[in-house]
């Protein structure tokens, strides 16, 4: 597993590399204004892709492996894809009135489909252990994405928000052709058309994993939703950048959590319930001291890299920071129960966790709407963290991870990279 963590790692950290890249010459070139639409369409497309899948893809995984690991599953793949297609262009059609786009329309369904698609294969792309597929996808779509708007600073080509959903397609198309060979090779060829499956149960996992899907959605996405209705365009830009360039962070937790579902759904629950306590221990002192350091820095680098206009982006940059890291920690440990078939459980915490975001239909705090926002998207992580290690010892009647790694942890670790460093030389 640590050879995957490892790699994965790498290609995470490339790929940050280059979406900080995108991330800076969208918000130079665009400006706050048009960033702005650009990023709500983005975010609507988004909300539709992820509300189209139904939980199929993680469905799909657990199924494949704990049940049907020699005969395959192309029935369910099929149908669940179908299914996914259809929701999405149906989703867009009832709300494309509400993006700000005056002209060629139809890139905006052909955006929603593509990126549901592409969502879709690449959650099942994770049944491979290696994650050799899904992480040559992230990388793909990360590099196209930085060379062609590197091509557009260089040449000075006017970019509009039309123009940025050309350079989004591209890339998730370039992602497809990554990961689809993987799909067809592994999935689809050599695999009978079986209708003799347990759809009931499949059905139902997906749809479990769906709720907490949802949920986290409205979770993750409630700030710029909110903004989306009573913020401007100018505010959404600005606050879009902060919120981004926060997420850069979070690509570690995301490893990890993607390493552990793809390496113990439906298998080995033992060492699932060992190596999600260990990495979240390892993981909790080191991210958190990251994150504010990074915090503070903000006031510095924000300016400088993304220009004065972007100035307002600051504060909720570094609370957003700090959100991201604890939020990514609390999915790390929810890789427990959905790798166990237990998705219901991490539905209850996400939706509990909306509490402190609902509240702000009551009471908006006259202040700067990013920073509310943004505060409030903090307390939300910190009390799904605070709610995932209380279900802990009540669901597996097992020790709650601890936030400081034992002396145990440290010497496995270091004895893991001591060997592969042997195995290297």
């Amino acid at each position: 597993m640590l050879k995957v963590v490892i790699n994965s790692l790498f290609v995470s950290f490339a790929a940050l590399g280059f979406n900080f890249v995108s991330s800076v010459l969208f918000a130079r070139i665009l400006g706050p204004e048009l960033r702005g639409e650009y990023g709500s369409i983005i975010l609507i497309v988004g909300l539709i892709a992820g509300l189209s899948q139904f939980g199929f893809g993680q469905s799909y995984i657990y199924c494949r492996r704990k049940f049907y690991s020699t005969e395959g599953l192309l029935a369910f793949l099929l149908t669940s894809l179908f299914a996914v297609l259809i929701t999405s262009f149906i989703l867009i059609f009832f709300t494309e009135h509400i993006i700000v786009l005056d002209e060629q329309r139809w890139v905006i369904y052909l955006l929603a489909c593509i990126t549901s698609v592409v969502i879709f294969f690449t959650d099942i792309s994770r049944l491979q252990s290696s994650l050799n597929a899904y992480n040559s996808k992230q990388i793909s779509c990360a590099v196209v994405t930085a060379l062609l708007l590197l091509g557009c600073f260089f040449f000075d080509y006017a970019l509009t928000p039309l123009s940025a959903i050309y350079i989004t397609l591209v890339s998730l198309i370039s992602g497809a052709l990554v990961v689809l060979p993987y799909i067809l090779i592994k999935e689809v060829l050599h695999k009978k058309i079986s209708l003799n499956i347990d759809w009931m149960f499949a059905y139902s996992y997906g749809i479990k994993s769906y709720g907490t899907s949802v949920v986290g959605l409205l979770v993750s996405n409630f700030d710029k939703i909110f903004l989306l209705f009573m913020g401007g365009a100018l505010d959404f830009g600005v606050y879009i950048v902060a919120y981004n360039t926060s997420r850069l962070i979070g690509i570690v937790p995301q490893t990890f959590s993607n390493v552990i579902f793809s390496k113990f759904a439906g298998s080995d629950e033992s060492g699932l319930a060992n190596t999600t306590s260990t990495v979240f221990s390892l993981l909790f002192i080191p991210m958190i001291g990251g994150a504010l350091l990074i915090a503070l820095a903000g006031v510095y680098f924000i300016p400088l890299l993304f220009g004065s206009d972007y100035i307002q982006a600051v504060l909720p940059f570094s609370i957003l920071v700090v959100e991201c890291v604890v939020s990514g920690l609390g999915w790390i440990l929810a890789q427990r129960f959905t790798a166990s078939g237990r998705p219901g459980l991490v539905f209850l915490r996400q939706f509990f966790s909306m509490i402190p975001l609902l509240a702000l239909f009551v009471y908006m705090p006259p202040y700067n709407i990013g920073v509310v926002l943004a505060t409030m998207m903090l307390f939300a992580s910190i009390l799904r963290l605070l709610l995932t290690m209380y279900m802990y010892p009540k669901v597996f009647k097992e020790v709650r991870p601890s936030l400081t790694p034992s002396g145990k942890d440290i010497r496995f670790l270091l004895n893991k990279f001591k060997g592969k460093l042997n195995e290297s030389n």
